[in-house]
């Protein structure tokens, strides 16, 4: 049976009845008598529902390139049915700027401006407008001939992208999948540092490359760009590099990372249009570019226009399937649109696909804060507290992504909402623990406290925590002994960071056959646990087992690829 005569296409419509399933052939017939609603949606019966809403903004030719580079057989438009995507105007930023060339960089975070806005979890007190989803006109194949090769070529794209269940497994976004061109061996060697964590020293390296080399080459303009915006050293002069990229005679994909960087600078400080404009040009120079999709959805979320950021979302989610990142920013997108189960789902999908992440806790405590189910925001809050709070930091997104900037202030002020009527104990020792985790070095007070109310509670898990904050310290060995003693022996409710932290303290205490136990019971309770695993490679390269920590470091990569301290003992063994 061919592709076409298979019935594998489903249609859900606005009143979320299920129709289909349908052939392709069925389906393009289905659309040309105008029997689907543009605010129905479209899937084939094993993968995400697509709005068909698409088509109402989307650039034909966007979908069409992009179709093209996944080995599908693309459909051809005439240059008159194309969508012109909007362009920037001749001046890319007004010109009453405070500070002029001759000024020293501006010292400024660009996130700071952002901070004050959405990135605030303060904000979430009040839910955001929830658009209802108005009716609109049928969509006639015959009066609409593109919309129809739209919808088709956006779910050929779906089909031909779907992960295989390796890909699946690996829920992290690679940056290594975004490279589009040969890239001269400074750019190389910037990203090489800035994968590990070393931003500042990429810096550095492209503003003395560039000195030298100002006047001869541009390829490194949009990376040091990049840098000088991410590491808040000069907004100013990051501008004017990516302006003198858009007037120069560079190629398309160089052009393209300029509009996604000018974009990305506009979202973050929350001015202009969000970036909405570059975000689009950039699609319209470089269709692949998964980056400048996810941007547009947030900038859409920003917006307000919530079925548009659910489009592009959706579409970013094409090339990364598995990204805790889209799921979150698409789950309150759909939350805003009225549909909290599929919301719920979102939030639970990117748990699984990275259940580390205290972000994702964080929002998904928040929407179900929202949605009134406040024992299940206070539980998940409860379980972000027991896993491990260093994963983000040791595996930071890819340059290029916009996300709001992670700090544990920021998550007590979430934590203390969602909190509110819970128990004191545990808004107590929640807020102990984030004040620790926010300035770790300089708040024994904190260990002391959650130690005091570890003593005095029935609860095991200030127990743990408390072995989180002590560790770091000078902490007598009999002293140690003793909290050890005071947990069971199966922590496995817990999770698999709590097994860590005793493994931690009985290597500590030299009982490495009980650590290595310990780091053994954590993997089977959460096989890819970074933690775990890190701590069982340190473990055998301490005991000279050089090929089995290989074999670890491996593992870790293999199911964290961004991981920094494994990035850096690999490059160092190979």
């Amino acid at each position: 049976m061919n592709n076409s005569a298979k019935k594998e296409w489903l249609v859900r419509t606005r009143s979320k009845e299920i129709l289909g399933p349908f052939s392709q052939t069925e389906l393009v017939e289905q659309l040309r008598k105008g029997n689907f609603n543009t605010q129905d949606e479209i899937c084939n019966s094993l993968g995400t529902w697509l709005s068909a809403n698409l088509i109402s903004h989307l650039d034909p030719e966007e979908v069409t390139r992009t179709s093209s580079r996944m080995g599908t057989q693309s459909i051809e438009f005439t240059k008159s049915d194309l969508t012109p995507t909007p362009s920037t105007t001749e001046k890319l930023f007004p010109t009453n700027e405070k500070q002029n060339p001759s000024e020293p960089p501006l010292q400024k975070n660009v996130f700071s401006k952002a901070r004050n806005a959405e990135p605030k979890f303060e904000a979430f007190s009040t839910p955001p407008p929830t658009q209802s989803v108005k009716p609109k006109t049928i969509v006639s194949s015959a009066k609409y001939p593109l919309a129809t090769a739209v919808i088709l070529s956006v779910l050929t794209v779906f089909l031909l992208n779907r992960p295989t269940k390796t890909q699946r497994e690996t829920s992290e976004i690679n940056p290594s999948q975004f490279k589009t061109k040969e890239e001269p061996s400074v750019i190389r060697k910037a990203k090489e540092l800035i994968n590990v964590g070393k931003s500042k020293q990429a810096l550095k390296m492209l503003a003395n490359y560039h000195e030298a080399h100002s006047k001869s080459e541009l390829s490194h303009l949009s990376l040091y760009a990049a840098l000088l915006i991410t590491e808040g050293e000069s907004v100013l002069r990051a501008k004017r590099l990516l302006e003198q990229l858009l007037q120069s005679s560079t190629d398309s994909l160089t052009k393209s990372e300029a509009h996604l960087w000018l974009g990305y600078l506009l979202l973050s400080e929350d001015e202009g249009d969000l970036g909405e404009s570059h975000f689009l040009e950039a699609l319209q120079l470089n269709p692949k570019d998964v980056q400048a999709r996810f941007n547009l959805g947030r900038t859409y979320l920003k917006q307000e226009k919530y079925q548009q950021a659910l489009d592009y979302l959706q579409l970013a989610e094409l090339a990364l399937p598995s990204s805790w990142l889209v799921q979150i920013w698409k789950g309150w997108a759909k939350h805003s649109l009225g549909l909290n189960e599929e919301a719920r789902k979102a939030f639970h999908d990117a748990l699984n696909n990275s259940k580390d992440r205290w972000v994702i806790y964080i929002y998904q405590s928040i929407f179900y804060l929202k949605t009134k189910d406040l024992e299940a925001a206070r539980e998940t809050l409860l379980k972000m507290l027991g896993r491990d709070p260093d994963y983000e930091r040791f595996n930071p997104l890819p340059i290029g992504f916009y996300q709001n900037r992670s700090h544990y202030e920021e998550y007590l002020v979430a934590f203390n909402q969602v909190m509110e009527k819970a128990n004191e104990e545990e808004k107590l020792m929640g807020k102990l623990y984030l004040n620790y985790l926010a300035n770790p070095l300089s708040r024994t007070e904190d260990w002391k406290k959650m130690d005091a109310l570890a003593n005095h509670s029935h609860n095991i898990l200030p127990r743990i925590l408390s072995l989180k904050m002590m560790l770091p310290h000078a902490v007598d060995s009999a002293y140690l002994k003793s909290s050890l003693s005071k947990l069971p022996p199966n922590l496995d409710y817990f999770g698999p960071y709590a097994y860590v932290l005793r493994g931690l303290a009985r290597e500590k205490l030299n009982q490495l056959p009980e650590a290595q136990l310990d780091y053994k019971r954590a993997l089977a309770l959460d096989s890819n646990c970074a933690s775990a695993m890190w701590y069982q490679y340190d473990l055998f390269r301490k005991a000279h087992r050089a090929q089995e920590a290989k074999e670890v470091l491996k593992n870790i990569l293999l199911a964290h690829p961004n991981y920094i301290p494994a990035l850096e003992q690999y490059s160092n063994i190979e």
